[in-house]
């Protein structure tokens, strides 16, 4: 009498091999995933940390109209090189105007949580014209730049009665 020979259980080799391989790609695209999550939240988290300097810098200047209050300056053909001129900030003369720059704020990672060199720019123009000195509103504009090479901007602005 023959005697019937049990099949044992267990996997194959090839089986165990190509449950291996799909594994890793499970794994590998799990960590391209969650790697591209975590820079994502980086940059978000220094967007909001910009945001933040360049609205605290509005804030802080907005209460300080008699500052603000001269964004005009008087034009002559001697002064039109001078970064002074009302042409600069006069937004019905020149709208793409440059605004001009009252304060510039500069520092590096020990100052701002920021990658690079940090830049925070306060620029006045004047919508309205700079025919009376004290023409209504004011634009005031405050620009952080950060980054390698200052890639990355953010602005924020507002108008002063």
């Amino acid at each position: 009498m023959k005697r019937k020979q049990k099949k044992q259980g267990g996997f194959t080799v090839v089986e165990v091999l190509i449950t291996i391989a799909v594994t890793v790609v499970f794994i590998q695209a799990f960590y391209t995933l969650f790697n591209t999550v975590v820079i994502s939240n980086a940059a978000a988290v220094q967007q909001a940390n910009a945001s933040a300097y360049a609205y605290w810098y509005i804030r802080a200047w907005t209460s300080e109209k008699a500052t603000i209050g001269r964004a005009c300056y008087s034009v002559t053909a001697a002064n039109t090189s001078d970064p002074n001129y009302a042409n600069r900030n006069d937004l019905t003369v020149d709208p793409s105007a440059p605004g001009y720059v009252f304060t510039t704020l500069s520092g590096s990672n020990g100052t701002f949580p920021l990658p690079g060199t940090v830049t925070l720019t306060g620029r006045l123009y004047r919508p309205a014209g700079c025919t009376d000195d004290n023409a209504k509103p004011i634009k005031l504009e405050a620009t952080v730049t950060y980054g390698t090479g200052g890639t990355q901007k953010v602005t924020h602005a507002v108008y002063i009665p």
